[in-house]
């Protein structure tokens, strides 16, 4: 039990869920190259029928491979006591199945009961889809949490789980920009946001389980996606591989719930 500053299990886990550890990742590789859109191009995409063009920047925008650059962003984090911060980059990356929109809309109670950190969020509805999952924290994600929340003034369980300085609920852009200043002070090029989070537990819960064809099956049908390729594809697997991986495989259309 933590010490939080109060001014007041499912059965099925997800085994893909369980392999996602980036302190155990040995499979690294370079980033692609730097992505010439920015941000403000890709948000300003949003709203004006462009859904298809915005798909598009989500499937080029790449996940974090390699371990250097993950300690890196922990490493800034923890140095400048930003516990919140820590803590949404590891949560966005080890509760990678949920989107941010989803993620951000957490309260407290979801993950901490009062005396103890819960193993799994039920119950959540998602915002694009209106499917309901439950999700599997993994220990990573309830140290990060427990060494935020520790540092937190907490009033009551139904406060959001992040929240701004204001106190109000942390917004996407908000946290894009969290996420986008870290990088920009650690030296990373390629842009940073929470979407690079979500595809990041994609991408090394893959690389974990590469041998495993059911490994990708979970993946894709946590992602919501209709064929392995478009998975692989979205979490940045090169086209030469996809092709291997895809085979036997049928591919289908876009999926629409990237």
């Amino acid at each position: 039990m933590i010490n939080i500053c109060f001014c007041g299990k499912i059965d099925s886990r997800d085994k893909v869920q369980r392999g996602m550890k980036m302190e155990k990742v040995i499979y690294l590789t370079n980033g692609s190259a730097a992505l010439s859109e920015s941000y403000q191009q890709i948000e300003s995409l949003k709203g004006t029928g462009k859904s298809k063009n915005l798909r598009a920047h989500h499937t080029a925008m790449q996940p974090i491979r390699s371990k250097e650059d993950f300690d890196k962003f922990c490493t800034y984090f923890l140095s400048n006591q930003n516990y919140r911060d820590y803590a949404l980059f590891i949560v966005g990356i080890e509760l990678g199945t949920l989107r941010s929109c989803d993620l951000l809309k957490l309260k407290i109670k979801d993950v901490y009961d009062g005396k103890e950190f819960r193993d799994t969020v039920y119950g959540v509805v998602e915002q694009k889809t209106g499917k309901i999952k439950n999700v599997y924290i993994p220990d990573g994600a309830k140290e990060a949490l427990k060494l935020y929340l520790s540092h937190r003034c907490v009033q009551s369980l139904q406060e959001p789980l992040f929240i701004s300085r204001k106190g109000n609920q942390l917004s996407e852009r908000q946290a894009r920009e969290i996420l986008s200043k870290a990088a920009k002070a650690i030296g990373v090029t390629y842009p940073v946001a929470m979407h690079t989070l979500r595809k990041t537990w994609g991408y090394h819960t893959f690389i974990n389980h590469k041998n495993d064809n059911m490994a990708l099956m979970d993946i894709m049908k946590s992602y919501n996606h209709s064929a392995p390729g478009i998975t692989l594809r979205y979490i940045g697997m090169d086209e030469e591989h996809r092709k291997e991986m895809c085979m036997g495989f049928e591919i289908k259309g876009e999926d629409q719930h990237e």
